[in-house]
Protein backbone atom coordinates (compact mmCIF):
# COMPACT_ATOMS: atom_id res chain seq x y z
CA UNK A 1 0.00 0.00 0.00
CA UNK A 2 1.19 3.62 -0.96
CA UNK A 3 2.09 5.91 1.84
CA UNK A 4 -0.83 8.05 0.63
CA UNK A 5 -3.18 5.46 1.42
CA UNK A 6 -1.48 4.67 4.54
CA UNK A 7 -2.23 8.17 5.59
CA UNK A 8 -5.74 7.93 4.88
CA UNK A 9 -6.00 4.98 6.80
CA UNK A 10 -4.45 6.69 9.74
CA UNK A 11 -7.12 9.27 9.23
CA UNK A 12 -9.76 7.48 9.23
CA UNK A 13 -8.40 6.06 12.95
CA UNK A 14 -8.06 8.97 14.26
CA UNK A 15 -11.73 10.62 12.93
CA UNK A 16 -13.60 7.32 13.98
CA UNK A 17 -11.20 6.34 17.05
CA UNK A 18 -11.49 2.77 16.28
CA UNK A 19 -8.53 0.39 15.45
CA UNK A 20 -8.65 -0.19 11.34
CA UNK A 21 -5.65 -1.67 9.11
CA UNK A 22 -3.78 -5.43 8.96
CA UNK A 23 -5.61 -8.25 11.27
CA UNK A 24 -8.80 -6.20 11.98
CA UNK A 25 -12.42 -5.83 10.08
CA UNK A 26 -11.87 -2.22 9.31
CA UNK A 27 -9.77 -2.03 5.96
CA UNK A 28 -7.92 -5.21 6.21
CA UNK A 29 -6.00 -4.48 3.24
CA UNK A 30 -4.21 -1.48 4.99
CA UNK A 31 -0.14 -3.23 5.15
CA UNK A 32 -0.22 -2.02 9.03
CA UNK A 33 -2.08 -2.11 11.85
CA UNK A 34 -3.36 1.51 12.99
CA UNK A 35 -4.58 1.91 16.98
CA UNK A 36 -6.07 5.47 17.58
CA UNK A 37 -4.09 6.81 21.38
CA UNK A 38 -7.74 7.99 22.73
CA UNK A 39 -7.37 9.96 25.63
CA UNK A 40 -10.15 11.41 27.69
CA UNK A 41 -9.86 14.46 25.88
CA UNK A 42 -10.11 12.93 22.89
CA UNK A 43 -8.01 11.67 20.01
CA UNK A 44 -4.27 12.45 20.38
CA UNK A 45 -2.82 10.53 17.15
CA UNK A 46 -2.07 7.16 15.43
CA UNK A 47 -0.07 4.45 16.14
CA UNK A 48 0.87 2.47 13.42
CA UNK A 49 2.77 -1.26 13.71
CA UNK A 50 3.76 -2.97 10.58
CA UNK A 51 5.15 -6.62 12.22
CA UNK A 52 7.66 -8.92 10.46
CA UNK A 53 5.74 -11.58 11.13
CA UNK A 54 1.71 -10.64 10.92
CA UNK A 55 0.52 -14.14 11.17
CA UNK A 56 1.87 -14.83 14.77
CA UNK A 57 1.58 -10.82 15.71
CA UNK A 58 -2.10 -10.41 14.48
CA UNK A 59 -3.99 -12.45 16.61
CA UNK A 60 -6.68 -11.05 19.02
CA UNK A 61 -4.63 -11.20 22.04
CA UNK A 62 -1.62 -9.63 20.45
CA UNK A 63 -4.23 -6.58 19.34
CA UNK A 64 -5.84 -6.42 22.72
CA UNK A 65 -2.18 -5.78 24.09
CA UNK A 66 -1.23 -3.31 21.69
CA UNK A 67 -4.89 -1.30 22.00
CA UNK A 68 -3.81 -1.87 26.14
CA UNK A 69 -0.11 -0.30 25.13
CA UNK A 70 -1.82 2.67 22.99
CA UNK A 71 -4.11 3.69 25.59
CA UNK A 72 -1.20 4.07 28.09
CA UNK A 73 0.93 6.37 25.56
CA UNK A 74 -2.30 8.01 24.91
CA UNK A 75 -2.46 8.92 28.91
CA UNK A 76 0.75 9.53 29.05
CA UNK A 77 0.97 12.30 26.27
CA UNK A 78 -2.38 13.94 27.58
CA UNK A 79 -0.28 13.78 31.20
CA UNK A 80 2.57 15.75 29.42
CA UNK A 81 0.27 18.01 27.48
CA UNK A 82 -1.49 19.33 30.30
CA UNK A 83 1.59 19.83 32.12
CA UNK A 84 2.98 21.86 29.15
CA UNK A 85 -0.60 24.00 29.14
CA UNK A 86 0.18 24.24 32.57
CA UNK A 87 3.59 25.71 32.64
CA UNK A 88 2.20 28.17 29.71
CA UNK A 89 -0.76 29.02 31.43
CA UNK A 90 1.44 29.61 34.97
CA UNK A 91 3.96 31.93 32.17
CA UNK A 92 1.17 33.46 31.19
CA UNK A 93 -0.40 34.94 34.12
CA UNK A 94 3.25 35.91 35.56
CA UNK A 95 3.89 37.81 32.45
CA UNK A 96 0.45 39.38 32.72
CA UNK A 97 1.46 40.22 36.68
CA UNK A 98 4.82 41.31 35.63
CA UNK A 99 3.03 43.73 32.73
CA UNK A 100 0.46 45.44 35.00
CA UNK A 101 3.19 45.89 37.61
CA UNK A 102 4.99 47.15 34.87
CA UNK A 103 2.56 49.80 34.04
CA UNK A 104 1.62 50.77 37.68
CA UNK A 105 5.14 51.40 38.66
CA UNK A 106 6.01 52.87 35.42
CA UNK A 107 2.81 55.20 35.24
CA UNK A 108 3.01 56.23 38.60
CA UNK A 109 6.49 57.25 38.09
CA UNK A 110 6.60 58.92 34.96
CA UNK A 111 3.30 61.09 36.05
CA UNK A 112 5.08 62.51 39.14
CA UNK A 113 8.04 63.88 37.24
CA UNK A 114 5.76 64.89 34.11
CA UNK A 115 3.53 66.70 36.53
CA UNK A 116 6.60 68.56 38.35
CA UNK A 117 7.94 69.36 35.03
CA UNK A 118 4.96 70.68 33.62
CA UNK A 119 3.95 73.09 36.40
CA UNK A 120 7.63 74.51 36.25
CA UNK A 121 7.38 75.14 32.86
CA UNK A 122 4.16 76.65 32.93
CA UNK A 123 5.22 78.99 35.41
CA UNK A 124 8.51 80.13 33.48
CA UNK A 125 6.24 80.99 30.15
CA UNK A 126 3.66 82.35 31.35
CA UNK A 127 5.41 84.73 33.46
CA UNK A 128 2.63 85.86 35.19
CA UNK A 129 5.01 86.32 37.93
CA UNK A 130 8.16 88.11 38.35
CA UNK A 131 10.57 85.30 39.87
CA UNK A 132 14.18 86.11 41.11
CA UNK A 133 17.09 84.54 39.68
CA UNK A 134 17.49 82.00 42.30
CA UNK A 135 13.78 81.39 42.65
CA UNK A 136 14.37 81.22 38.35
CA UNK A 137 17.32 79.36 39.30
CA UNK A 138 15.43 76.74 41.57
CA UNK A 139 12.51 75.68 38.99
CA UNK A 140 15.31 75.21 36.34
CA UNK A 141 17.12 72.82 38.67
CA UNK A 142 13.92 71.28 39.36
CA UNK A 143 13.01 70.48 35.58
CA UNK A 144 16.64 69.03 35.33
CA UNK A 145 16.54 67.32 38.16
CA UNK A 146 13.14 65.75 36.90
CA UNK A 147 14.20 65.33 33.29
CA UNK A 148 17.15 63.31 34.45
CA UNK A 149 14.92 60.97 36.79
CA UNK A 150 13.25 59.98 33.78
CA UNK A 151 16.27 59.36 31.88
CA UNK A 152 17.34 57.04 34.19
CA UNK A 153 14.11 55.21 34.29
CA UNK A 154 13.66 54.59 30.24
CA UNK A 155 17.61 53.40 31.21
CA UNK A 156 16.73 50.84 33.06
CA UNK A 157 13.56 49.65 31.35
CA UNK A 158 15.79 49.34 28.30
CA UNK A 159 18.71 47.51 29.96
CA UNK A 160 16.49 44.86 31.40
CA UNK A 161 14.75 44.56 28.24
CA UNK A 162 18.10 43.63 26.34
CA UNK A 163 19.20 41.56 29.41
CA UNK A 164 16.05 39.08 29.14
CA UNK A 165 16.08 39.28 25.24
CA UNK A 166 19.96 38.45 25.25
CA UNK A 167 20.54 41.38 23.18
CA UNK A 168 23.18 42.43 25.21
CA UNK A 169 26.54 41.94 23.63
CA UNK A 170 29.56 41.49 25.97
CA UNK A 171 32.60 43.89 24.93
CA UNK A 172 35.21 42.50 27.56
CA UNK A 173 38.35 44.01 27.60
CA UNK A 174 41.14 44.19 30.07
CA UNK A 175 40.46 47.23 32.37
CA UNK A 176 41.58 49.20 35.32
CA UNK A 177 38.76 48.31 37.95
CA UNK A 178 40.08 52.00 39.19
CA UNK A 179 38.92 53.78 36.53
CA UNK A 180 35.54 52.08 36.11
CA UNK A 181 35.05 53.15 39.71
CA UNK A 182 36.15 56.78 39.33
CA UNK A 183 33.51 57.00 36.22
CA UNK A 184 30.61 55.69 38.16
CA UNK A 185 31.58 58.03 41.07
CA UNK A 186 31.53 61.47 38.84
CA UNK A 187 28.19 60.25 37.08
CA UNK A 188 27.04 60.66 40.85
CA UNK A 189 28.95 63.47 41.94
CA UNK A 190 26.10 65.30 42.58
CA UNK A 191 24.65 62.87 44.65
CA UNK A 192 26.93 61.79 46.32
CA UNK A 193 27.65 66.02 47.36
CA UNK A 194 26.35 65.42 50.83
CA UNK A 195 28.13 62.10 51.90
CA UNK A 196 31.19 60.88 53.18
CA UNK A 197 32.37 58.60 50.54
CA UNK A 198 35.36 55.90 50.79
CA UNK A 199 36.95 54.06 48.33
CA UNK A 200 39.02 51.46 48.69
CA UNK A 201 40.78 49.99 45.31
CA UNK A 202 44.27 48.81 45.08
CA UNK A 203 45.86 51.10 42.22
CA UNK A 204 48.32 48.71 41.12
CA UNK A 205 46.08 45.70 41.11
CA UNK A 206 45.62 43.42 38.10
CA UNK A 207 43.37 44.77 35.39
CA UNK A 208 40.33 42.89 34.98
CA UNK A 209 37.73 41.47 31.73
CA UNK A 210 34.95 43.28 31.60
CA UNK A 211 32.41 45.68 29.32
CA UNK A 212 33.16 49.21 31.54
CA UNK A 213 30.19 51.03 30.13
CA UNK A 214 27.91 47.84 32.07
CA UNK A 215 29.55 47.69 34.77
CA UNK A 216 30.16 51.20 35.56
CA UNK A 217 25.95 50.82 35.32
CA UNK A 218 26.11 48.25 38.38
CA UNK A 219 28.33 50.62 40.21
CA UNK A 220 26.03 53.59 39.56
CA UNK A 221 23.13 51.07 40.49
CA UNK A 222 24.26 49.70 43.61
CA UNK A 223 25.45 53.64 44.66
CA UNK A 224 22.01 55.15 43.88
CA UNK A 225 20.76 52.61 46.06
CA UNK A 226 22.67 52.91 48.93
CA UNK A 227 21.70 57.23 48.97
CA UNK A 228 18.01 55.93 48.25
CA UNK A 229 17.86 53.96 51.36
CA UNK A 230 19.89 55.50 53.72
CA UNK A 231 19.66 58.76 55.87
CA UNK A 232 21.16 62.01 54.33
CA UNK A 233 24.77 62.23 55.14
CA UNK A 234 25.32 58.60 55.64
CA UNK A 235 28.58 57.48 54.72
CA UNK A 236 29.09 55.11 51.81
CA UNK A 237 32.32 52.95 51.10
CA UNK A 238 33.15 51.13 47.78
CA UNK A 239 36.12 48.50 48.39
CA UNK A 240 37.48 46.11 45.76
CA UNK A 241 39.40 42.95 46.86
CA UNK A 242 41.33 40.60 44.48
CA UNK A 243 42.79 37.29 44.28
CA UNK A 244 43.84 35.17 41.48
CA UNK A 245 40.61 34.10 40.67
CA UNK A 246 38.43 36.88 40.79
CA UNK A 247 37.82 40.33 41.82
CA UNK A 248 35.20 41.17 44.46
CA UNK A 249 33.19 44.42 44.50
CA UNK A 250 31.67 45.98 47.77
CA UNK A 251 29.40 48.88 48.19
CA UNK A 252 28.36 49.30 52.07
CA UNK A 253 26.16 52.06 53.62
CA UNK A 254 24.80 52.51 56.96
CA UNK A 255 21.15 52.67 56.62
CA UNK A 256 18.60 50.11 58.05
CA UNK A 257 19.91 47.15 56.29
CA UNK A 258 17.62 44.73 54.39
CA UNK A 259 14.61 43.35 56.24
CA UNK A 260 15.25 39.34 57.24
CA UNK A 261 14.46 36.97 54.23
CA UNK A 262 14.48 39.44 51.88
CA UNK A 263 18.01 38.96 51.09
CA UNK A 264 17.51 37.32 47.49
CA UNK A 265 13.91 38.79 46.55
CA UNK A 266 14.98 42.49 46.43
CA UNK A 267 16.98 41.19 43.11
CA UNK A 268 13.49 40.14 41.59
CA UNK A 269 12.29 42.47 38.90
CA UNK A 270 10.11 45.05 40.93
CA UNK A 271 10.51 43.84 44.04
CA UNK A 272 11.06 47.23 46.36
CA UNK A 273 11.49 46.78 49.81
CA UNK A 274 12.02 50.12 52.61
CA UNK A 275 9.77 53.07 52.51
CA UNK A 276 7.11 53.73 50.07
CA UNK A 277 7.73 57.43 49.33
CA UNK A 278 10.84 55.80 47.76
CA UNK A 279 10.72 56.36 44.20
CA UNK A 280 11.70 53.96 41.46
CA UNK A 281 10.65 50.58 39.65
CA UNK A 282 12.39 48.27 41.39
CA UNK A 283 14.70 47.02 38.52
CA UNK A 284 18.17 48.29 39.33
CA UNK A 285 19.26 45.33 41.73
CA UNK A 286 17.59 43.39 38.66
CA UNK A 287 19.54 44.84 36.10
CA UNK A 288 22.90 44.46 38.45
CA UNK A 289 22.40 41.35 38.91
CA UNK A 290 21.78 40.35 34.90
CA UNK A 291 24.68 42.21 33.79
CA UNK A 292 27.06 40.38 36.50
CA UNK A 293 25.54 36.73 35.74
CA UNK A 294 26.12 37.98 31.91
CA UNK A 295 30.35 38.50 33.31
CA UNK A 296 30.49 34.93 35.14
CA UNK A 297 29.99 36.23 38.27
CA UNK A 298 27.56 36.66 41.31
CA UNK A 299 25.85 38.80 43.24
CA UNK A 300 24.60 39.08 46.88
CA UNK A 301 24.04 41.16 49.69
CA UNK A 302 24.93 41.18 53.68
CA UNK A 303 23.80 43.01 56.53
CA UNK A 304 26.31 44.58 58.35
CA UNK A 305 26.49 43.49 62.45
CA UNK A 306 27.06 47.00 63.40
CA UNK A 307 23.76 48.66 60.94
CA UNK A 308 23.78 48.83 57.04
CA UNK A 309 24.27 46.25 54.43
CA UNK A 310 27.00 45.46 52.13
CA UNK A 311 26.48 44.68 48.12
CA UNK A 312 28.99 42.32 46.91
CA UNK A 313 29.46 41.12 43.24
CA UNK A 314 32.43 39.28 41.97
CA UNK A 315 33.91 39.34 38.75
CA UNK A 316 36.68 36.22 37.41
CA UNK A 317 40.07 37.66 36.94
CA UNK A 318 42.25 37.44 34.12
CA UNK A 319 44.83 35.86 32.71
CA UNK A 320 48.34 38.08 34.29
CA UNK A 321 49.04 41.14 31.36
CA UNK A 322 51.38 40.48 28.40
CA UNK A 323 55.23 41.45 29.58
CA UNK A 324 56.83 44.06 27.24
CA UNK A 325 59.49 42.42 26.36
CA UNK A 326 63.12 44.82 26.51
CA UNK A 327 64.46 46.60 24.06
CA UNK A 328 68.03 45.01 22.44
CA UNK A 329 70.67 47.03 22.03
CA UNK A 330 70.29 47.24 18.82
CA UNK A 331 67.06 48.44 18.57
CA UNK A 332 67.69 51.13 20.90
CA UNK A 333 70.80 52.59 18.63
CA UNK A 334 68.64 52.34 15.90
CA UNK A 335 66.03 54.54 17.33
CA UNK A 336 68.63 56.91 18.49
Amino acid sequence: MSDAKNIGVAQWVFDHAQTAGMGTDNLPGADALFLPLVAPRGALGVLAVRPDRPREMLVPDQIHLLETFANLMANAIERAVLAEEGQQAQVMIESERMRNALLSAVSHDLRTPLAAIAGAVSSLFEGKVDFDPKTRKQLIQSIYDEVMWMDRLVNNLLYMTRLESGAIQLRKEPLPLEEVVGAALVRLEKKLSDRPVTTQVPTDAPLVPMDGVLIEEVLINLLENATKYTPPGSPVELSAEFDKEQVTISVSDRGPGIPPGEEQRIFDKFYRTGPKRTRGVGLGLAICRGVVEVHGGRIWVENRPDGGAIFRFTLPAGSEPPRVEPENAEDQAGRR
